[in-house]
């Protein structure tokens, strides 16, 4: 019985090669199709987290996968980013905050709804002088 013709070198190259290749390219697109499973395989609620430096008073508007600052009195917000968690979705939720930083007040003014595009409002109002730190935890 004759034993079963070897590939060539050149031959069993490409297919470890090819193997290597599939293999990067399944584990560098499950980070970014499993960034939103967490949340829900968990049960944990939806959120964004936004930080910035506040004087005076904002409004920030969040729709979907953006938050917008608007500037009421005072001066502009710096150093302002936000992370989401999931989108804001495109019904309407109970939209709730929590201040985990700043030293005003930080209230909801606006339920996502279909009269204002599923926007949520959240208002930070900073009194006292100066800027001052804020971070809040948007839910729904």
């Amino acid at each position: 019985m004759r034993n079963p013709p070897r590939q060539s070198n050149a031959r069993a190259r490409h297919a470890s090669v090819t193997t290597t290749i599939l293999a990067a390219v399944t584990v560098a697109l499950l980070p970014v199709s499993s960034c939103l499973l967490p949340a829900a395989a968990v049960g944990e609620p939806a959120r964004v987290t936004w930080r910035g430096d506040v004087d005076g008073e904002i409004e920030l508007l969040i729709r979907e996968r953006e938050v917008k600052v608007h500037k009421v009195s005072g001066k502009s917000v710096e150093h302002a980013q936000y992370l989401f968690r999931s989108p804001l979705p495109k019904k309407a939720v109970a939209v709730r905050v929590d201040k985990r930083q700043g030293r005003g007040k930080v209230t909801i003014f606006q339920q996502p709804a279909a009269s204002n595009k599923y926007t949520a409002g959240v208002r930070i109002t900073d009194g006292a002088g100066g800027r001052a730190p804020y971070r809040v935890v948007i839910r729904w």
